[in-house]
């Protein structure tokens, strides 16, 4: 409880988080994808 209320606290961290998240699955996605198109 007390984590998620720090995290509502910190939305710039959230922010940077999300966004490094989607660029790692991005990346992942694109090899998945490459793996089964081969």
């Amino acid at each position: 409880m007390r984590e998620r209320v720090s995290l509502l606290g910190q939305p710039m961290l959230i922010s940077q988080w999300l966004r490094t998240g989607t660029r790692r699955l991005g990346i992942y996605n694109s090899e998945m994808l490459l793996r089964f198109t081969r």
